[in-house]
């Protein structure tokens, strides 16, 4: 079967072909196809398809940034938070965009008030209580959903938020959520929107941001303890490997430091001789 795809970067139309065989394995949730560069145009991305043949949303990702292991430390809260079912999962996977998911993470890990434009009346205590799940003993989220009528009526109000209207953003002032910097945040989304299995897929997302915040307390400790002096990049992933047994790369951890910065208000002293040690990497 032919399904017309745009490229999220450069909006070039093309044609992939998708086989009824791996439609059967879409029940409720997506079909996640890699396209790779030269298909439909130069660039690579992910496009996710309904059982309907409908693209949901693509995005870009960077297929190279590796994402640390970390052991949660509460393997059964997750369970149990997704147990209590006070959200549809795959309908929030069918009709929240994964751009939309990637922004939102960002968003809260930017400690960034962030509204969301939602006419879709049934999905927005799904969207509440999986936000709430998701961030819960971990960081506080400062999400808002409304209305396209009340955002409209009620401009004012919203001056200091982002605002995120379907997968685009419409409002976005002091550029915090900039689509350059996501790279980490997309990967996440495609591990959670990959895994079929809801409660997995759910404990995924969560254990994803539980070990961002632990990993980013981490660092504030390490940067507290040197009291202002400068620190090296190797000095901040070793304290990491010691205390936590992770491996970290570099991409990952400017996206720790981010949230350290963004999130915990407190200003990273990095050595001017950081270049030296990423060319070393």
């Amino acid at each position: 079967m032919k399904i017309e795809i745009r490229c999220p970067t450069c909006s070039k139309i093309g044609f992939i072909e998708v086989s009824e065989d791996k439609l059967k394995d879409v029940s409720r949730g997506l079909l996640a196809i890699n396209i790779s560069e030269n298909i439909v145009c130069k660039h690579s991305f992910v496009a996710y398809i309904d059982k309907n043949l409908e693209v949901r949303d693509c995005f870009q990702a960077d297929f190279q940034i590796e994402i640390p292991v970390l052991e949660s430390a509460k393997p059964g809260e997750a369970e149990e938070a997704f147990e209590k079912e006070k959200f549809d999962l795959i309908l929030i996977k069918l009709n929240f965009p994964a751009t939309s998911i990637a922004y939102l993470l960002k968003g809260i890990l930017s400690k960034q008030k962030l509204a969301i434009i939602n006419d879709q009346k049934f999905l927005e205590s799904h969207l509440r209580n999986f936000i709430e799940s998701i961030s819960e003993g971990t960081f506080k989220p400062h999400v808002e959903i409304i209305p396209r009528e009340i955002y409209i009526n009620n401009k004012k109000n919203y001056a200091d938020y982002v605002i995120l209207d379907e997968n685009k953003i419409i409002q976005n002032e002091e550029r915090v959520l900039n689509n350059s910097e996501l790279n980490v945040e997309r990967t996440i989304v495609q591990k959670f929107l990959l895994e079929i299995d809801e409660m997995a897929s759910f404990i995924i997302l969560r254990n994803e941001l539980e070990k961002a915040y632990s990993l980013a307390n981490s660092i504030t400790e390490l940067i507290n303890n040197f009291e202002g002096k400068e620190l090296q990049s190797k000095k901040i992933i070793d304290y990491l490997v010691k205390k936590h047994n992770i491996d970290i790369k570099i991409p990952y951890l400017n996206f720790l430091l981010a949230i350290v910065q963004n999130y915990f208000g407190i200003e990273v002293p990095r050595s001017s001789e950081v270049g030296n040690f990423l060319g070393f990497l």
